[in-house]
């Protein structure tokens, strides 16, 4: 265990901060009550309150309730905070600004350099400016990963696209060299299937222009009258059930133009 430089007894009143994992992953609670004793080293000092955070790993861990109710008792009772157990939080940019904000004298016992309440307030704010420039650098670094990584997928036949929840999904393209060949088989039936229905409706148009009805809308209209239905949807022309105007001249001339009988009297 870390005693305090040159081993000199503590005096006052203190609240202690204890951390512990979920995961069972961390030093005991046992072993960070000892350290506080230890660093401590005897002398006329009172432990007024102990107060343990317990970690999951998640996000909600920054929230830190315990340790705002431990920095609260502090300023309420002008204690000095003894942190068992400091390490990867002297890098947490927001623990440090809940220090810094507090004013709230401190103390750690795993770094020595954190002995003196009277000096902790210039080393926190030094940290705070490694940790401020070192979470930036992260998320430049992480912003230009991604950025290179979409590239990369877009150049490899995929394209990214984000659901309702704001997730991302990598994508194939169809058609295109990466795509599965269940997904070019499948793509490939659509097309075939578009296509026999494109030569069934243009059959239809032969024999309707025989008859003498050569614009697009006496042909759709005809169609209709016949039950020959467009390759999507019931209606070539008209009013649907539920009242909405229906219009597919376009599709019907494209239909025609794919069979070469658009403008022909064939």
């Amino acid at each position: 265990m870390v005693r305090n430089k040159a081993g000199k007894p503590h005096k006052g009143r203190y609240v202690a901060y204890y951390r512990v994992s979920t995961n069972k992953q961390s030093l005991g609670l046992d072993a960070q009550k000892v350290a506080v004793e230890q660093h401590l080293n005897g002398g006329d000092w009172n432990m007024e309150a102990e107060f343990t955070e317990k970690e999951s790993g998640r996000k909600t861990d920054r929230h830190r309730p315990e340790l705002r109710k431990a920095l609260d008792y502090c300023q309420a009772r002008n204690c000095t905070l003894i942190i068992a157990r400091l390490d990867r939080l002297a890098r947490n940019v927001s623990f440090l600004t809940k220090m810094m904000d507090s004013n709230v004298n401190f103390i750690a016992c795993d770094i020595p350099q954190f002995d003196n309440p009277a000096t902790n307030k210039m080393m926190l704010t030094l940290m705070m400016t490694i940790a401020e420039h070192e979470a930036s650098r992260i998320r430049d670094n992480t912003k230009k990963a991604l950025a290179v990584r979409k590239q990369q997928i877009k150049d490899d036949g995929f394209f990214i696209k984000t659901d309702l929840l704001g997730n991302q999904h990598k994508v194939t393209k169809l058609g295109s060299p990466n795509a599965s060949i269940g997904s070019q088989i499948g793509t490939k039936a659509i097309q075939d299937k578009s296509n026999q229905e494109a030569d069934r409706i243009c059959k239809e148009i032969i024999k309707i222009k025989k008859l003498g009805n050569t614009s697009l809308r006496e042909i759709a209209k005809e169609l209709q009258a016949r039950g020959v239905r467009p390759i999507r949807g019931t209606m070539w022309i008209g009013v649907d059930a539920d009242g909405k105007s229906v219009n597919k001249m376009s599709s019907l001339r494209n239909i025609m133009i794919r069979g070469g009988i658009y403008g022909s009297n064939s």
